[in-house]
C-alpha cells in the first residue's frame, strides 16, 4: 500500500493527530488535506457483547480540483486507512463508500467519509478460505477458526487474547482457544448448504467464554470483562495476524485508568457539565440453546483428499503407515492400493480415533473401484480387499461384519467379478458395547492364487450415527441458569450456540480436546475448584457480570481514554468499562457511557440442564 494522501493536525493540547489512505495502485507523492477526524465505538448497551466494532467519521475539506469521488466509487476495501495519535496506532481500517456523505455549509465545502474495521464486514461474509474462497474441512483450533475470521476484514495486525477458562485437565499455562478444536463442518446451517457468516462463527467461538473482541492500540483484543473485574493487568496471549505465536508469548497490559473533576486534578476529567447518572437492572434468569449439530460423518475427509506427494503423501484424518502398493489418485481424491501376495499384509493407513458412547448405533460405507486386474487359471477372483474396524476403551473389540468381539478380526471383501466395477460396502453395527473409539485400518489388498495382480482405488471412509427412539427427537440441550434469591425480574434473552460439550463425536458441534479426538465435558475458571459444561460456565459468568443494579454514566470528559479501560470514577463505587464512545481528536473532548462492572462470586444460581425437543422457550424466574 502507498499513501495517498495525509491528514495532519495538533489538538488543543498541541498532540499530533495523524491519518493516512492508503491506495495499492497509487504511485505518486503524499498529497497533504485538511480536515478533522473522531474516533468512534459502535454503542452497546452489554459490557458481554461480543464484537465492539470501531471506526472514523473523517471530515475532509473539498473543492472543485479534489472532490474525493473516487473514495467513495470503488469497491469496499480498496483504500485503507491508518490513525494515529502521538505516534502510536489507534486505527486501522477500510473507507466504507456507503459512509459518503456530501453537504455544503456557508463558504466551506466538506465531505464526511467513515472508515471501518471491518468486523461489520463479517456478518456478509461466509466462513471460508480468504485466499481461496473454499470452504474448510475437518478440526481446526478456535485460535485458528478466529485467525480466520479476522482475516476476512482484509487487516494485518497482531492479536492478543486473554481467556481463563480450561477444560478439565488442560494446564491454566496455557491459552485456551489453541488447545480446542471445533469441527469446521458444524459452520454449515441446518440446509446442509448455507456457509455460516464469519460474524456469526465468530460469536460463537466468543460468546461460549462470555469474552469479547475489540480493537486496541491497532491490534484486536480478545479479552473478559468477568476477569477484568478481578484483574486489571492481565496476561495477553500474543499472535501474529496468522495466529503464530509472538515473541515473547505473553505480555501484561495495564488497563486501570481514573476519571474525576478538574479541580481535584484528575486528568482526563469531566468537561462540559453534562454528566449524568442512571441503572440498568441485574439479569435473574438466563437459558442458552446448545443445537447438536449431528455428524453427516464422524470421520473427516471421507473422500481422502491427499497430498498426492509420494514418498511422503498425507491425508487430513490418517495416519499412513507405509506406502507399500500405495499411491495418491491423480486428482487428489482417494488411494490406489496394489494387492500382493497372500501372507505378506501390510497395514497402510490408519484413521484417527472417532469418540463414542456406550449404546452409540453407528453405521459405516465404505467406496472402492476395481481399477485393473488379470484373471489367472481360468477363474474370475480379483481378490481380497482388507481393513479392520477397531474399538478401543476399556477393552478392544473388533467388527466383525455382525457383531463385535474380542477377537482380532480382519475383514476381506472377496468380489468375484470381469469388470470393472464400483463396490459400496455398508453395514450397520449393533450398539457400541463400550465408550471409546473407533478407527479404521486399511490394508493392502491380497491377491487371488490363481489372479494378478489387482488395483483397487478406494474413495470414499465414512462413518456416521444412526438415533432411535426418544434420541432421535433431541435436537439439543437447554442449559438455564437463575438467581435462588432474584434481585430482578429481568430475564435475558434465550441464546442459541452451535458448539458445546459432548461425551462422544455423533454430534458435530462437539468440542475436541489439545488431541483433536477425545470430547470436551467440563469447565473451570483459573483459581476456582469447579467442573461443569461450558453452557452452565457461560451462563453462570453473564449473571455474575450482571449481578447488580449497574450504574451508567454519561457525559463529556476532556482527555484521551482508551476504549479498552477498566475506570473507577471519583466518588462514584465500583469500577467501569465504557460502552459507548466517540472521540473528537481536536477538541480533546470524549462523549461517552461508562457502565459498572462485576463478577464477584454469586451463591445463590440454580442450574438446570434440560433437552432440546425443538420448541424453545424463554425461561422464568422462580425465585
Amino acid at each position: 500500500m502507498a499513501i495517498k494522501y495525509f491528514l495532519q493536525y495538533n489538538d488543543v493540547e498541541n498532540i499530533v493527530h495523524r491519518l493516512e489512505i492508503e491506495d495499492s495502485t497509487y504511485t505518486g507523492d503524499e498529497i497533504e488535506v485538511f480536515g478533522t477526524i473522531t474516533l468512534d465505538y459502535a454503542e452497546t448497551d452489554k459490557t458481554l457483547e461480543a464484537i465492539r466494532g470501531n471506526g472514523l467519521k473523517v471530515d475532509l475539506e473539498a473543492s472543485e480540483d479534489r472532490k474525493f469521488t473516487e473514495l467513495f466509487t470503488s469497491a469496499e476495501m480498496t483504500y485503507q486507512v491508518n490513525y494515529q495519535r502521538n505516534s502510536e496506532v489507534l486505527f486501522r481500517g477500510w473507507i466504507n463508500p456507503e459512509g459518503y456523505y456530501e453537504s455544503f455549509v456557508a463558504d466551506k465545502w466538506y465531505v464526511s467519509i467513515d472508515c471501518v474495521d471491518g468486523l461489520g464486514f463479517l456478518k456478509d461474509l461466509s466462513y471460508v478460505n480468504n485466499s481461496t474462497g473454499v470452504s474448510f474441512s475437518g478440526k481446526q483450533s478456535q485460535l485458528e477458526v478466529i485467525v480466520n475470521c479476522l482475516k476476512r476484514t482484509g487487516l494485518t495486525q497482531n492479536i492478543y487474547t486473554n481467556i481463563d477458562i480450561y477444560y478439565t485437565g488442560l494446564s491454566t499455562s496455557l491459552d485456551v482457544l489453541d488447545n480446542v478444536y471445533v469441527n469446521t463442518e458444524r459452520f454449515i446451517k441446518d440446509d446442509d448448504e448455507t456457509i455460516m457468516s464469519c460474524d456469526e462463527v465468530l460469536r460463537d467461538t466468543l460468546e461460549s467464554y462470555a469474552a469479547c473482541i475489540t480493537m486496541h492500540l491497532g491490534n484486536w483484543y480478545i479479552y473478559k470483562p468477568n476477569q477484568l473485574y478481578l484483574d486489571q493487568s492481565p496476561t495477553f496471549f500474543g499472535y501474529d495476524s496468522d495466529g503464530v505465536a509472538l515473541s515473547p508469548t505473553t505480555y501484561i497490559i495495564d488497563l486501570l485508568k481514573s476519571l474525576g473533576s478538574q479541580i481535584n486534578n484528575f486528568y482526563p476529567h469531566h468537561a462540559n457539565k453534562n454528566q449524568s447518572l442512571s441503572l440498568d437492572r441485574p439479569i435473574g434468569a438466563y437459558r442458552i440453546n446448545y443445537k447438536y449439530g449431528f455428524a453427516t460423518s464422524l470421520i473427516s475427509n471421507i473422500y481422502l483428499f491427499n497430498s498426492n506427494t509420494l514418498p511422503s503423501i498425507t491425508i487430513s484424518g490418517w495416519t499412513i503407515n507405509s506406502t507399500t502398493n500405495l499411491t495418491g489418485s491423480p486428482d487428489y481424491y482417494g488411494v490406489y492400493l496394489e494387492s500382493i501376495i497372500s501372507g505378506s499384509d501390510v497395514k497402510n493407513m490408519t484413521s484417527a480415533g472417532t469418540t463414542v458412547s456406550s449404546g452409540d448405533l453407528l453405521s459405516y460405507r465404505l467406496k472402492y473401484e476395481l481399477i485393473s486386474f488379470v484373471r489367472g487359471g481360468g477363474l474370475l477372483d480379483p481378490g481380497f480387499f482388507q481393513y479392520k474396524i477397531i474399538l478401543s476403551g476399556a477393552s478392544t473389540y473388533y467388527w466383525d461384519g455382525s457383531d463385535w468381539t474380542l477377537t482380532n478380526t480382519t475383514l476381506e471383501e472377496y468380489n468375484k467379478t470381469v469388470i470393472v466395477e464400483v463396490y459400496l460396502l455398508a453395514a450397520d453395527f449393533t450398539a457400541a458395547p463400550i465408550a471409546g473409539d473407533i478407527i479404521f485400518e486399511i490394508y493392502t489388498p491380497v491377491e487371488d492364487p490363481t489372479s494378478s495382480v489387482t488395483t483397487f482405488h478406494l474413495q470414499e471412509v465414512s462413518l456416521n450415527t444412526q438415533q432411535t427412539g426418544n434420541a432421535a427427537n433431541i435436537k439439543g440441550e437447554f442449559h438455564t441458569v437463575e438467581r435462588e434469591d432474584s434481585p430482578s425480574t429481568k430475564v435475558e434473552d434465550n441464546k442459541k450456540v452451535y458448539t458445546g460439550d459432548n461425551p462422544s463425536e455423533v454430534y458435530v458441534g462437539a468440542l475436541y480436546k489439545t488431541d483433536e479426538s477425545t470430547t470436551t465435558e467440563t469447565w473451570s475458571r483459573k483459581g476456582f475448584t469447579e467442573d461443569i459444561p461450558i453452557c452452565q460456565l457461560m451462563g453462570e459468568e453473564t449473571l455474575r457480570a450482571n449481578s447488580e443494579n449497574s450504574t451508567l454514566f454519561s457525559g463529556d470528559i476532556y482527555g484521551y481514554l482508551p476504549y479498552l479501560s477498566v475506570v473507577t470514577i471519583d466518588n462514584v463505587d465500583g469500577l467501569f468499562m465504557l460502552v459507548n464512545y466517540s472521540y473528537n481528536t481536536k477538541s480533546n473532548i470524549i462523549n461517552c457511557k461508562f457502565k459498572r462492572i462485576f463478577g464477584d462470586e454469586l451463591t445463590d444460581i440454580l442450574y438446570t440442564l434440560t433437552f432440546d425437543y425443538g420448541n424453545t422457550t424463554k425461561p422464568t424466574i422462580k425465585g
